[in-house]
């Protein structure tokens, strides 16, 4: 039993037109009352991606019409509208433009001491260590984080603290990338005590660090360490009905169970699968997140692989009725795998009418997905059954 090769994942022309316009439209909803406000920013509707050039164009129009204005507020969208042009520039390539653009906000306002504006100041000081970062630039990135976290981590505002977190995240990134593999566990360790008790949100960075800090514990062969972790996460968030909270659970289970089976712990893997399958109300038809559809699959491989067909079957069957018919990538593999893997398993019971049946539904669905291997087995195993 096997997973189909994973797809590539491309952004949805909506979803990017949808980011160029975000800032743009919070933009109009602040500035409802000024004259001549010309709305979202325009992007080509025929294109397969927005034209950066007009977006640009447009963020410089904003702040050609109103950046000049010194009310605190207007201060504030003037500082919006740039991250929206770096962000803008960070995508077309043009890093160093976006980097220029990421310094006028950060001097602009660096003697501010209204909140709203430092929040700002700590938002961009991340994006311009983020576009370091990703450059290569890991000196400088790890220098812009540290002036992050000296300047604003002591600031009450939630808003603040995220760009903080960030901070702190980069740096362990960096930290992780030169192999100082004691430093970056400790920061994702002062992650959690900074923000394990918050009370404004800040508390799901405590979760997020965990997982980080299990998956560099499992990367370094610390598997033990890796397992607490997890199970810190789910001791303490397992009740919780945060959706965060929960989606953060959900993957702790999964990341345990999977590294359970590579432990060659199988009995218990397949556990902490039930555990997590145990969350999911049975009497609703949710549709299935690509988390927990991940962990449906993985659980029938699993049982299936050390004989527990009957179980793979139902596991199976159950994410088979939950999927629907989807059509994000990642579920569209995840019911693939579903199906390919329930006719192995009828197949290994005899039971090769159904497994047939199975396999022609693969290929009504699928077609012969010429990028997945699996797949292109399926004829094979239909002759052999024939």
């Amino acid at each position: 039993m096997s997973r189909c090769a994973k797809p590539v994942h491309l952004l949805s022309k909506p979803l990017r037109l949808l980011r160029a316009a975000f800032l743009a439209s919070a933009f109009a909803l602040a500035l409802g009352n000024y004259p001549g406000f010309v709305g979202p920013a325009p992007a080509a509707s025929d294109d397969p991606a927005p034209n950066i050039d007009d977006r640009i164009a447009y963020y410089d129009d904003l702040l050609a019409k109103y950046g000049a204005q010194d009310d605190l507020n207007s201060r504030s969208l003037r500082a919006i509208v740039l991250s929206g042009k770096a962000s803008t520039l960070v995508e077309a390539g043009r890093d160093e433009e976006a980097l220029a653009v990421y310094d006028e906000i950060i001097t602009s306002l660096k003697a501010a001491t209204e909140t709203k504006l430092r929040r700002r100041v700590a938002s961009a000081l991340t994006g311009k260590g983020e576009t370091l970062r990703r450059a290569g630039r890991d000196d400088e990135a790890d220098s812009t984080y540290d002036e992050t976290i000296k300047r604003f981590g002591n600031e009450p505002d939630a808003d603040t603290q995220f760009a903080v977190a960030y901070a702190f995240k980069g740096k362990a990134a960096i930290l992780e990338k030169r192999g100082q593999n004691d430093d970056a566990l400790s920061i994702y360790d002062t992650i959690v005590t900074r923000y394990g008790n918050s009370t404004d949100g800040m508390e799901i960075q405590a979760p997020l660090a965990l997982l980080r800090k299990a998956t560099l514990l499992e990367k370094i062969g610390r598997t033990d360490e890796a397992i607490a972790a997890l199970d810190a996460i789910s001791a303490r968030y397992g009740k919780s009905t945060n959706s965060s909270k929960r989606s953060a659970v959900d993957d702790a289970l999964g990341k345990k169970g999977k590294l359970l089976e590579r432990l060659g712990r199988s009995e218990e893997a397949i556990a902490t699968y039930y555990d997590l399958l145990s969350r999911v109300d049975p009497t609703t038809r949710v549709p299935l997140g690509a988390r927990r559809a991940d962990v449906y699959v993985d659980m029938g491989i699993a049982l299936g692989t050390h004989g527990r067909l009957g179980e793979a079957i139902s596991v199976f069957d159950i994410a088979i009725a939950h999927f629907g018919a989807p059509s994000d990538q990642r579920l569209r593999r995840n019911l693939f795998d579903a199906l390919y893997n329930k006719g192995l398993v009828l197949k290994e019971l005899n039971r090769n009418e159904e497994a047939v049946s199975v396999y022609d539904d693969v290929i009504a669905r699928f077609g012969r997905m010429p990028t997945c291997p699996f797949a292109k087995r399926l004829p094979a195993s239909l002759s052999a059954k024939a």
